[in-house]
């Protein structure tokens, strides 16, 4: 049987730092090697370029979503975006949820689609283009040399402190596990809310989380009760960075705010739910 643990460990370990750290190693080395080929030096020091800083950018890119240490992590992500949603799936079964699967498949295809538009060569290039455009012909401006100059690189993209890379695989993961596990608590609760007692937020609190998702976990223990308290909480994120459209019809899918950590799932309390009711506590 699925627990909400369960969900809440699967949410945490979305992108394995393993993973990530993997895919920021071999970007790295392969800018380095891209840049080596293009550059020319006179004394040590970078006088030019043998093509364009464009010319650079595409050709790193496409080398490194070709690599086979990149395509196993984006085969590794998904199983983990579709461990999400098979755990959602068993948690609402459990309860007696019927949910067919072809009410949710079209919205989760969309959805994986749109995490690997973005994070393909266009994706990867409309994201990275200018930063390394301007590291690149900033370094020649500057006069530094070849290490100096692979060295700002990686401290633009993939120093460990500031990992643009790995923050942006991390971000594009969790946008389409939202997405794609997001469309079976909206379809639970468009198909039962006359049932639905509480909505259940799901998911760690950290150093930057929002006011009103630290409110749902530390004032009401994480299960929001329908009617005036949860009327009372969408008002309060609203003040404090929720959507506009923020109801309880759209809590399912828009969470807290935007870009929300935090899955918000339908339940039926057990002391409130009528005999013969479906049950997800």
């Amino acid at each position: 049987m699925a627990t909400y643990a369960e969900l809440e460990k699967e949410l945490v370990s979305l992108a394995p730092d393993k993973i990530v750290d993997r895919i920021n190693e071999e970007f790295e080395r392969i800018i380095k090697g891209v840049i080596e080929e293009s550059l020319v030096t006179s004394g040590g020091t970078v006088t030019g370029l043998t093509g364009t800083a464009g010319e650079i950018v595409k050709k790193s890119i496409k080398d490194f979503v070709q690599s086979d240490v990149y395509k196993a992590g984006m085969k590794s992500l998904l199983r983990n975006i579709n461990g999400i949603a098979d755990t959602k799936m068993s948690l609402y079964k459990d309860a007696g949820f019927s949910i067919p699967t072809t009410s949710v498949t079209d919205a989760q295809r969309l959805a994986t689609d749109k995490f690997i538009d973005a994070l393909n060569e266009d994706g990867l290039n409309a994201r990275f283009n200018q930063i390394l455009r301007t590291s690149i012909y900033d370094s020649i401006q500057e006069g530094l040399s070849q290490n100096d100059l692979i060295k700002r690189i990686n401290e633009s993209l993939v120093k460990k402190d500031t990992p643009i890379m790995s923050s942006h695989v991390n971000q594009i993961a969790q946008s389409a596990a939202d997405s794609y596990s997001k469309v079976i608590d909206q379809t639970v609760w468009d198909k039962y809310q006359d049932k639905i007692t509480h909505i259940r937020v799901v998911g760690s609190l950290i150093e930057t989380s929002s006011p009103q998702c630290r409110k749902a976990v530390e004032q009401y223990d994480r299960e929001i009760p329908i009617g005036k308290e949860l009327n009372e909480w969408i008002a309060f994120a609203k003040k404090n960075g929720g959507s506009e459209d923020l109801t309880v019809d759209t809590l399912p899918t828009l969470g807290g705010h935007y870009a929300c950590r935090h899955q918000w799932i339908p339940v039926i309390k057990p002391d409130s739910a009528l005999e013969g009711d479906e049950v997800l506590s």
